[in-house]
């Protein structure tokens, strides 16, 4: 939000806070019976009630119709609320009141039935005026006719509330009309009615009491009154909700959730809700989703997303509620309040999910609740229409069916997407980008303990070499992405003189990212990071090796994006066999040669471009110039990253003959240093994927050739970093990548030797060099075939957002990263705009010879 409406926004809060003890509040007389009421209406000379109700609870209301004509009170019933009221279920009953001659009215139900009562009064109190016409605050300014409401659910709050929230036919949009005249003025909490309630509707409406009394203490309006209401409320309802639930004849639960919601909608009166209800209630016109079942699954959310601001009043809450002690910091006194909500909606059967949404949609959904929110509501944290769009994308229900038809479903719902143009515009993948780096931002330590179980990746390798480069990648790609997408002019040849010419980049559509396990939050996002700046649609496929990023991987792609713009298949060999046999219109493949050649071979059938991301036998060179202890230093730690299960890890060292030794002491002692006397027990040092890769490894080890490391904890599945000496090419370990911590050294005498190793051997995917002979560089880098590499470093070069990073031959084919993963999922369209002002006619028949003369002199 921009600082200006910022400044608005705080300010006419501001205002309405200060203004609180001025303004006509008041509370309803409080019953506890419904025998209670025909006394009281006899007391204020009320003869004849319009009762409000719904055809499923009139059974319920029959008590109620028996026991007023005892007092000479007649009851005309309007038994047709809908669930959130629209105008014309609102003025069918006004019609229906006006016609009956009643008094007063009753409003006998969960929310939409107290709310219908309430607009029905609302219209008696203002026939001039439509609904419309008095949506949002302190417009409706006269008396409504006596009205009393009684709650059958666990929790509305709308007996003793300022609101009405009502829904429009024709755009299904759904508003608040709030004033205190809409405070009914007889609330009846008689546990007995809510006794046969539904234990989904105790679940969800208990959960939208809660929802009342934590917005209402969060805000910034609240006052000594609405902070005691709101405290109590949550301990009601903390203590009760469950046992409400799984016995609905409770009658102490019943009373107590009652209560709760009535304090609660107290608290919200006095101080006001915030996001949680702008959304629901878009939600709820647009889709008809009940409104407690909204606010149950957006709670959570919600509150996450407010992060540090609402830390200390959470702490409050939780210590009051009994979830947190007082020796707790704010921050995991906030994370155990937060917990205790999703343990509550997870035992109570609430979904995490919500069904129906359109991605279409969520603009104007948006839209409306900061319609609504901003600036009435006193949020801790102000959020614009863009910013709101990322609760809706966070509950979606993106559930998908992982078979062969599943498959081929959720590829046709992202054609029909991509083809609806969604994609395109750069603010539509700029607000993907952002809510995918928030997100990742904020769960940074599930994603580092998913890497963890994994692959033993402690929390700052986890950072520097996955989530760090991720959110690199996309900061670089937020900044530049605009000028990426821009058309590209180019200089139009004299012969179509006048015209203009530019290369427009397009996305390619729906593509294909199947990613690796060894580095596999990194290799899944970055490229899709890619993809998504590029305007396309993606399917991702995460390797089924690493099980715990792959779970960690579905949950952020199905926080951030709908299935239609990108999903993720999980599953084996089956599943990606599936995918492979579909047709994508681009296909980015990271993982071995093996694998890489199957991928290709299913892309040729249908003609998909790809991009191979592979691997090879990656050469370290060392001459005699090199700074021998730096060069240890690095390759250690470039090759020993990640348990030596890098695609550009050192596969092995050239060496020069004459610092061999001198390079195997520095490579000793470095591998102590970093990883310590101990490197099986250092929980910073990663482990092998798994045994069968752990069994692979250890049959390349040549005992008699091990001058450090070698041994191995089958159990842990680690290996020490090893190193291998007087090596030939005629090794074990030479004969394929070795994808582990394993270090064979070979040498050289002359340069020429070099040249023959590394041209002779399949093309690398990266080759690096340590030495301070320039002429050296240049003869290898210009005479030698890789990927790219370094020059007295390692691995580096794969984290530069300004080099693309790819492979040559048998180490892949394609680049990306930066504006080179830009361009890779783009397809760039070269297009010639001719001008219409002039026409010169040599290349039309017929021809003669100053016409041939001309073309002649032009085309040379």
């Amino acid at each position: 939000m921009n600082i200006l409406k910022k400044l608005y926004c705080r300010l006419f809060q501001g205002v309405f806070h200060i203004a609180i003890p001025i303004l006509p509040y008041r509370e309803p007389l409080i019953l506890h019976s419904i025998q209670e009421l025909p006394a009281e209406f006899k007391k204020q000379n009320i003869t004849k009630v319009f009762l409000v109700t719904d055809s499923v609870l009139r059974k319920l209301a029959c008590e109620l119709e028996a026991l007023l004509p005892v007092e000479g009170i007649e009851c005309v019933v309007y038994d047709k609320t809908l669930p959130n009221p629209t105008v014309s279920n609102v003025e069918e009953a006004y019609t229906a009141y006006k016609a009956s001659g009643c008094q007063a009215i009753i409003g006998f139900g969960g929310g939409s039935t107290i709310d219908c009562a309430k607009a029905v009064g609302v219209r008696v109190a203002r026939p001039d005026k439509k609904l419309s016409q008095l949506k949002g605050i302190l417009k409706v300014h006269h008396k409504l006719p006596l009205l009393a409401a009684i709650p059958t659910t666990a929790g509305t709050g709308s007996e003793t509330t300022v609101a009405t929230i009502i829904t429009d036919d024709k755009t299904h949009y759904k508003y608040p009309i709030s004033d205190f005249p809409l405070i009914p003025r007889i609330a009846v909490l008689d546990p007995k009615v809510t006794f046969t309630m539904p234990a989904n509707l105790t679940a969800t409406t208990g959960m939208d009491a809660l929802t009342h009394a934590i917005e209402a203490f969060i805000g910034g309006s609240t006052v000594k009154k609405s902070r005691k209401y709101a405290i109590k409320a949550v301990q009601l309802v903390l203590s009760n909700i469950e046992n409400a639930y799984t016995n609905g004849y409770d009658e102490t639960a019943r009373k107590n959730m009652l209560i709760a919601a009535n304090l609660a909608g107290n608290a919200f009166s006095l101080s006001y809700v915030g996001y949680v209800h702008a959304v629901a209630h878009s939600l709820g016109g647009a889709y008809n989703i009940p409104h407690g079942l909204a606010n149950s699954v957006l709670l959570p959310i919600v509150l996450k997303q407010y992060g540090s601001k609402i830390w200390k009043k959470l702490k409050i809450l939780a210590v009051a509620g009994g979830v947190a002690d007082e020796a707790d910091s704010a921050q995991i006194a906030t994370e155990k309040f937060i917990a205790e909500i999703l343990r509550l909606n997870k035992a109570m059967g609430i979904p995490t999910t919500l069904k129906n949404i359109k991605v279409e949609d969520i603009p104007e959904l948006a839209r409306r609740a900061d319609k609504e929110a901003n600036p009435l509501y006193p949020v801790p944290v102000l959020w614009n229409a863009k910013e709101l769009e990322h609760f809706y994308y966070e509950v979606m229900d993106k559930e998908i069916d992982m078979s062969k038809p599943g498959i081929q479903l959720i590829l046709e719902k992202q054609r029909k997407f991509f083809a609806t143009g969604a994609t395109l515009p750069l603010n539509t993948r700029i607000g993907a980008l952002k809510r995918l780096y928030r997100y990742i931002k904020d769960h940074q330590q599930e994603i580092s303990a998913a890497l963890t179980a994994d692959l033993g990746k402690s929390t700052v390798e986890g950072f520097m070499c996955e989530e760090g480069l991720v959110l690199s990648e996309i900061t670089y790609m937020l900044k530049h992405i605009r000028r990426f997408a821009r058309n590209e002019k180019k200089m139009t040849a004299i012969t179509n003189f006048a015209a203009n010419s530019y290369i427009k980049k397009s996305p390619y559509g729906n593509v294909l990212i199947m990613s690796p396990w060894n580095y596999p939050f990194l290799l899944t996002i970055e490229p899709l990071v890619d993809a998504i700046a590029a305007g396309n649609t993606a399917i991702i496929k995460p390797s089924a090796y690493s099980p715990n990023t792959s779970s960690i991987v579905e949950k952020v792609v199905k926080a951030c994006f709908v299935p239609e713009y990108v999903a993720v298949v999980t599953g084996g060999r089956a599943e990606n066999q599936n995918l492979l046999e579909q047709k994508f219109d681009y296909i980015f493949f990271t993982g071995s040669q093996n694998v890489g050649r199957e991928v290709m071979r299913k892309a040729a059938e249908h003609l998909t471009p790809v991009t191979l991301e592979l691997g090879g036998k990656s050469p370290c060179i060392i001459d005699k110039t090199a700074n021998i202890p730096l060069a240890a230093t690095r390759i250690v730690w470039g090759k020993f990253l990640n348990c030596g299960q890098t695609c550009v890890a050192p596969d092995y060292i050239l060496c020069q003959e004459s610092v061999k030794d001198e390079l195997i002491a520095e490579l000793k002692k470095q591998i102590s240093v970093q990883f310590g006397s101990e490197p099986l027990s250092n929980p910073d040092y990663g482990k092998i994927i798994n045994k069968k890769h752990f069994d692979r490894i250890c049959s390349l080890l040549n005992i008699p050739k091990v001058v450090y490391g070698g041994r191995t904890n089958s159990a842990m599945l680690k290996i020490e970093p090893t190193i291998m000496d007087n090596i030939t090419w005629d090794d074990d370990v030479m004969g394929e990548e070795i994808f582990g911590p394993v270090l064979p050294i070979l040498t050289y005498k002359i340069e020429d030797e070099i040249i023959t190793a590394v041209n002779s051997h399949d093309k690398p995917l990266a080759l690096y060099i340590f030495t301070n002979d320039k002429k050296l560089v240049k003869k290898i880098t210009s005479e030698c075939s890789f990927g790219g590499g370094c020059i007295n470093d390692t691995i580096i070069h794969l984290a530069t957002n300004n080099l693309g990073f790819g492979g040559v031959g048998e180490s892949g084919m394609g680049a990306y990263h930066g504006k080179t993963g830009f361009d890779a999922f783009s397809h760039k369209k070269s297009i010639v705009d001719k001008k219409t002002w002039i026409d010169l006619n040599m290349r039309y028949q017929p021809y003669n010879k100053f016409k041939e003369s001309v073309l002649r002199l032009l085309l040379k």
